[in-house]
């Protein structure tokens, strides 16, 4: 993403920082990993993203029907969500 411009405008003045903000990237999800688990059964899923910033409230959904029972936010791009799989997943 890199260096922008920034620019402020007032009325009929303008002032302009060149390279005042930096963009450090695009965000992403750079994995998704989970416990082995069988249907009726707790399972837990690990996300890494990198350039988020990753929240205790944040949603995540992975099909319909499953019950969140934790998010644990390790740090701003990792988190660990604990869930039921209630087994009604559509492939």
């Amino acid at each position: 993403m890199g260096s922008r411009t920034v620019t402020a405008t007032t009325g009929a003045e303008v002032a302009s920082l060149v390279n005042g903000f930096t963009s450090p990237g695009t965000p992403a999800l750079l994995t998704v990993n989970r416990t082995a688990a069988t249907r009726q059964q707790n399972l837990n899923i690990q996300v890494t993203s990198q350039f988020t910033t990753l929240r205790r409230h944040d949603t995540t959904q992975f099909w319909n029907g499953d019950h969140v029972n934790t998010v644990t936010v390790a740090n701003a791009t990792s988190l660990t969500r604990e869930h039921f799989d209630c087994g009604q997943r559509r492939h």
